[in-house]
């Protein structure tokens, strides 16, 4: 039997499950996690050169934010399996690194 990914063996499997995990924010259903930060994540400053990507659980996302990383700072590929790249492209709705260390990271420079 193939071992499931930590995050597949928390993914709730039947309506009762999907109900008492995941919580409804102004029509949108979303995870625990989120819970309690809808306001914050309302109010989260933007910038000009704000690059946002933007997708549904599980259809790519990591492999898109290697690819936004590599055209925005014109890195080495080679580099990318390097390092983590939550570092470099947090995510919002994540508790860690939170909004406060989001707001402080200064703007990617353009290549």
């Amino acid at each position: 039997m193939a071992e499931m990914a930590e995050s597949e063996a928390d993914t709730p499997c039947t309506p009762i499950e999907y109900e008492s995990k995941y919580f409804e924010h102004e029509g949108v259903r979303l995870p625990p996690f989120c819970r309690g930060k809808m306001e914050e994540i309302r109010g989260f400053g933007l910038r000009s050169s704000d690059i946002w990507i933007v997708t549904y659980p599980k259809s790519g996302t990591s492999l898109l934010q290697e690819v936004v990383y590599l055209v925005s700072q014109g890195a080495d590929p080679d580099e990318i399996g390097l390092m983590n790249i939550n570092e470099q492209l947090p995510v919002l709705e994540y508790p860690q690194p939170g909004l406060d260390i989001i707001q402080l990271l200064e703007s990617l420079p353009h290549n």
